[in-house]
C-alpha cells in the first residue's frame, strides 16, 4: 500500500464579489479560477477565501484552511481599490507567507499620487499633476489634462470626457467627479502619444522584463482622446473595446526605446517595491520621451490580461507564471517539498512493482 502524500496547502485570497458587482470586479473571480487551476496542476491543495472588511470572517476561514502560504489576489476591498493593501497587512500581522508585493508596495503604488511623488523623487519622469482646484487654475487655457481617480485601477472612472483643455475646465470636472463618484481624484498632464506597457516577472533572484506591449488606437475620430478608458477594457462591442488592439514592439526595430523602457520599469520596481510581478504603464510623446503613468503591483493574471499576454509572448504559460511567483515570494520550500514528496512516492511505487 502506497503512502498518502499530503500536498502543500495554499489559500487563494481574493476580492469579495457579488452578482451585481461591475465587470472589472467580476474579472477578479476569473483570475482566481485560472490561478487556482494552475496551482492545482502544480500539485497544491487550494482553498479560495474572499477578503472583505469582515476581517474576523477571513481570519476564521484561514484558520480552517490551515494554508502553508497565501496567493494574494486581492485587488479591492468591497469595491475600494485603494484599500487592497489591507489584505497584505493582515497577512503580515499574522505571520502568514504570501505572494506578490508587500504592504508598502501595494500602498505606495495603489495611490497614484503617492507613487508619482516617489517616482519623481527617484528621478523617474512622470507627468505633472494637481490635486486641487486652486492649483489647476494656474495651469492656463492651453494645458490638456486627464481627470483620474487616485486609488482605482483597471481604468475605473476613466472615459472620453476625462480629457479636457484648460485649467478652469479641469478644475470644474475634478470637483464634479468628486461629487458624482466620491473618493479622491486628481488631474494629470495628458501626454499625447503612444501607450506602452512593460511587464516584469521574477526569475529566481533576477527580474525578467517581458516583451513590451503597445496599445493601438484604430480609427479614432479627430479630437477623440486616445486613451484606454473603461469601455476599452470592459465594454465588449464598444468602439473603444474593438479598436484598441495590443501589439508587441519589435526590439530589433526599436531597440533603444525598448532598452530605455525596460530600464525605467526596473527602476520603478525598485523605488516602489513592487514584488515578484508587476506592470508599468507608459506614454511616449512625439519626441520619444517616456513618462510613467502608473506602476501596478500584483497586476491581473486573467488569461486575457496584458500581463499574461506579455508572458505568453516570452513563451510562458499560466502555470509557469504562477510557479515563478510562488518561488520568488519566499515559498520555494513548498515547491521543493512538493517535488521531494512526488519523487519519493514515485520511488516507493516503482519499488512495489
Amino acid at each position: 500500500m502506497s503512502a498518502v502524500i499530503e500536498r502543500p496547502r495554499i489559500a487563494v485570497l481574493h476580492d469579495h464579489v457579488t452578482p451585481d458587482s461591475p465587470p472589472d470586479e467580476q474579472d477578479n473571480l476569473r483570475q482566481v479560477d485560472e490561478v487556482s487551476a494552475a496551482l492545482e496542476q502544480l500539485g497544491f491543495a487550494v482553498s479560495k477565501i474572499p477578503f472583505s472588511r469582515s476581517v474576523h470572517e477571513c481570519l476564521a476561514a484561514l484558520r480552517d484552511a490551515r494554508p502553508d502560504a497565501v496567493f494574494n489576489l486581492v485587488e479591492s476591498v468591497e469595491g475600494d481599490g485603494g484599500s487592497c493593501y489591507l489584505a497584505s497587512a493582515l497577512l503580515e500581522m499574522h505571520g502568514l507567507r504570501f505572494t506578490g508585493a508587500g504592504t508598502r508596495g501595494l500602498l505606495c503604488s495603489g495611490d497614484k499620487r503617492i507613487a508619482k511623488a516617489i517616482l519623481a523623487a527617484a528621478g523617474i519622469s512622470t507627468p505633472a499633476y494637481a490635486c486641487n482646484e486652486s492649483a489647476l487654475e494656474r495651469w492656463g487655457d492651453d494645458v490638456v489634462g486627464i481627470v483620474k481617480p487616485a486609488c482605482e485601477d483597471a481604468s475605473v472612472g476613466i472615459d472620453s470626457d476625462s480629457v479636457l483643455r484648460g485649467g478652469d475646465r479641469l478644475a470644474a470636472e475634478l470637483a464634479a467627479r468628486r461629487r458624482r463618484f466620491g473618493g479622491e481624484w486628481f488631474v494629470e498632464r495628458f501626454i499625447e502619444g503612444r501607450e506602452l506597457n512593460v511587464a516584469l516577472l521574477a526569475d529566481g533572484d533576477a527580474l525578467e522584463v517581458m516583451p513590451i506591449a503597445e496599445i493601438e488606437f484604430i480609427d479614432y475620430a479627430h479630437g477623440q482622446p486616445r486613451i484606454v478608458d473603461y469601455d476599452a477594457k470592459w465594454r465588449p462591442g464598444s468602439h473603444a473595446y474593438t479598436h484598441t488592439p495590443r501589439r508587441f514592439v519589435s526590439p530589433e526595430r526599436e531597440r533603444s526605446l525598448c532598452e530605455e523602457l525596460a530600464r525605467i520599469a526596473v527602476d520603478c520596481h525598485r523605488a516602489l517595491e513592487l514584488g515578484s510581478y508587476a506592470r508599468v504603464d507608459f506614454r511616449v510623446d512625439a519626441d520619444g520621451r517616456p513618462y510613467v503613468l502608473e506602476a501596478n503591483a500584483n497586476p491581473c493574471l486573467s488569461s486575457d490580461a496584458g500581463f499574461v499576454a506579455a508572458a505568453a509572448q516570452a513563451g510562458l504559460g499560466i502555470e509557469q507564471i504562477v510557479e515563478r511567483i510562488v518561488n520568488a515570494s519566499g515559498l520555494t520550500s513548498l515547491v521543493g517539498a512538493l517535488a521531494s514528496r512526488t519523487a519519493g512516492s514515485a520511488r516507493r511505487i516503482s519499488g512495489v512493482h
